[in-house]
Order: structure tokens, then sequence, then C-alpha cells
């Protein structure tokens, strides 16, 4: 929290400083407008998995399966958004949401802390903790209220974990026959405990990107790109071990290892929502250059409105384009008191290999239900196909697991906003 603490105290004082500064800034029977809004879900999901857990994200540590037969850690958490106005052109919100952490905690956390200046109606600019806008619902993917299934697609949304960037952005929007057309970059970095070694960081450095959004009554597309430098220090210390086997444990250093790796993001969606029926999708493409390994992505999805009833459906897919396994280092040229460890050294890299972005396909159907003024009941069920030999999007895998197999998922959940 002392780096969030830094972050919103940054803020603070480039709210105060900017509206000193600001021309017409109100004077001083004119006060800031402050308001709050919260929202929140409480879920809870069972898997038929017994050997291995399924989570919502790779910074999440356990969930249901092997660790419960119920567990309410993938989906459940609270959140609040303070949004300030201090004059006509400047305004700062900032969010903060409580969900597990990497440690097995709920401790709140700064999603968005941010500065906003109106240069002019269609041009803005933003400092501090801004929302990653690549996909469709970046701006709301943790508002379960405001998104029709239970959890924005995991098959997609997987390939872009970090929900935040710590830096600038622009926006720029213009008229386009009867929509509007908003084009978006910014530039930052962002620092994200995993879940690998006790909270291992992972830092992303120069991390520039570029969307564009396009609004036609009920219709919206989005295009993003995204890419940077990645980092993660656990993973470098087991290739610098790798480096003392030669020039191939160096080649495969270079290869895998991911420190100071670019990578890049990319993604293309659709909406349309006719208010009775709703049809979106999205499209992503993941490239890492390291062990992390690239992926695909995509999903379909629909639903119709029976008066506050709202059944649903979609089906996704994602893939692991890069090799699942690597030979490795080469054991039967080396020396016998070598080998043990190239075996070793060989294994792990295998296991390192495939454990992020998974091999599998997911059919959903469900139903909302609007059961009183803010408040949206759902249910939801999962069926994901693994691909052979793939351990699909599960974690803590137990020694019974089997690679390739199905898995069912029953969630209920109850969202809410204020």
């Amino acid at each position: 929290m002392q780096y969030n603490s830094r972050l919103i105290g940054a803020i603070a004082l480039m709210a105060t400083s900017a509206m000193a500064a600001e021309p017409g800034a109100p004077n001083i029977s004119e006060r800031p407008v402050f308001t709050f809004s919260g929202f929140g879900t409480l879920g809870a999901v069972h898997s038929s998995e017994r050997d291995a857990d399924f989570t919502t994200h790779v910074f999440k540590p356990n969930g249901a399966g092997a660790s419960h037969d119920w567990s309410f850690a993938p989906d459940s958490l609270l959140g609040g958004q303070v949004n300030a106005r201090f004059g006509p052109r400047l305004s700062a919100v900032l969010q903060v949401v409580a969900e597990q952490r990497y440690d097995k905690t709920w401790r709140p956390q700064a999603e968005w802390a941010n500065l906003k200046y109106q240069f002019t109606p269609s041009f803005s600019a933003r400092i501090g903790r801004i929302a990653l806008p690549g996909f469709l619902a970046a701006d709301y993917r943790k508002v379960g209220y405001a998104i029709p299934w239970v959890r924005a697609p995991r098959d997609v949304y997987l390939l872009g974990p970090v929900t935040s960037n710590d830096g600038i952005d622009a926006s720029h929007t213009i008229a386009v026959g009867e929509g509007n057309n908003t084009l978006q970059a910014y530039y930052g970095r962002k620092d994200i405990r995993s879940t690998y070694q006790d909270g291992d960081p992972i830092l992303a450095r120069d991390s520039f990107g570029i969307v564009d959004t396009l609004e036609v009554g009920p219709l919206t597309l989005r295009a993003g790109y995204q890419t940077g430098r990645m980092s993660m220090g656990s993973s470098k210390d087991f290739f610098d071990r790798v480096r003392q086997f030669g020039s191939a444990g160096g080649q495969l250093a270079d290869r895998y290892d991911l420190w100071d790796k670019t990578y890049r993001l990319m993604s293309f969606g659709g909406n349309i929502d006719q208010g009775r029926w709703f049809l979106t999708t999205e499209w992503a493409q993941l490239k890492t250059n390291s062990w992390a390994g690239d992926g695909q992505a995509w999903y379909a999805g629909a639903g119709y409105r029976i008066g506050h009833v709202t059944p649903f459906a979609s089906v996704s897919r994602v893939r692991l384009t890069s090799p699942a396994s690597d030979p490795g280092l080469p054991v039967a040229s080396l020396p016998a008191f070598l080998r043990p460890a190239t075996q070793q050294a060989n294994g792990v890299l295998d296991s390192l290999l495939g454990a992020i972005i998974p091999d599998q396909r997911t059919l959903s159907a469900g139903m909302r239900w609007d059961a009183a003024k803010n408040t949206a009941v759902k249910v939801q069920v999962d069926h994901m196909d693994l691909s052979t030999g793939s351990g699909g999007a599960l974690k803590n895998l137990l020694p019974g697991f089997s690679p390739g197999g199905q898995v069912n998922l029953f969630t209920v959940s109850v969202d809410f906003v204020f």
C-alpha cells in the first residue's frame, strides 16, 4: 500500500497546484464537487475438477476445485470510487478495490487514481493510474453489474490480465456521421505481484498503447495495440543458471528468459445492443518473446432481455501459439556428473512453457435477473474442454490431475452498485 499512498498523494498535490494555475479557477466561495459511488460482487463458484483450481486470472492464488469445493475468491470483490471536479476543466478520480490478492489477503488497493484536464470539449489528458483501455469492457471489467455475464470472458481477457497503467494518456474525439470516434494514446509502467515465489513482481516498463473506439448508435467498435518491456525476477535467476551450461544454455536463456523482453498485445472487438437483444465479440493476440508464451483468443456472446430477466450464452477459444515444450539442454553429450542438473533444468523449463496461456474451448450459458434497483442476480454454467496435454486455465495442479479433460463450472453471483 506504500506505493499506492505515494501515488494518491502525488495526484492530490497536482490537483491542488492545477486548481491554482487554471484560468478561471474557482474563487473562495466555490468549492470542489465530490461524488461517491460503489460496486461489488458476491459470487460463489463450484468446479467439477477436484485436482486443480479454477481462478479468474493469474494473480489469484487459489479458487474452486482442489482448494475449495465452493469458492468466493474468483469473483467476489468490493469497490468504491470518488469523483472530484475542481472547475470546468479539471477533475480527478480515485477507485479502490478489495479482492483476493497474490498473498491470499483482501487488502484494498488503488485501481484508478488520476487527474484529468479537459483542454477542449474534444481533447483531454490524464496523469496517474489509468485503466488500460484495449478491451471493450476495460473501464468496467471489475463492475459485474455492468456486464451481462458473471465475469468478463476469461479466455480472451486473460491475455491482458493487467488492468491499469501508471503514466499519462490523451484522448481526442471527433464526430463521424451520426456517431463519435475517439482516439486514445497512453504511456507508462506497472508493477504487479504475481503468485510465483510468494509475490515475485512482474515489471512492465515503457508500456505504450493506442486505442480507437467508434460509437454509432447501438454499435461500438474498438481496436487496440499495446507494446512494452516486461521482466520477472524469479525466471531471470533460473535462466542465469541455465547460461552456465555454455553456448547451448546461453541460446536457450536468450530465447525464453522473461527479462526486459518486448511484448505486444493486439485486440479487436465489437458490440451491438438494440435494447431487447445484444451481440458482442472480441479477438486478441499476445506475443511475449519468452517462456510466458504467445497466444490467440476470441469469444462471441449474445443475450435477449425479457423484462427483468436476460438469458445469455457465449463460446470462446484460447490457444497457445508458441511451443508448449522444448528439448532443452543437450543431455547425452554432457559428462555424467552434469546430467542430473541438466535434466532438472529441462524439467523446469517444460513446466514453465504453457503455464500462463492455456489451450481450451469454453461454452457458457446463464441467466441474469435484475431483482431490484441496482442489484442483479446471475447464474452461469461453463463447460471447459481442455486441449490434449493442456491444463487449461487451471492452477495448483495436483498429482492426480489429468491434462486434456473437461471441466464444468457452476457460478451464482449477486452484483450491486450504490
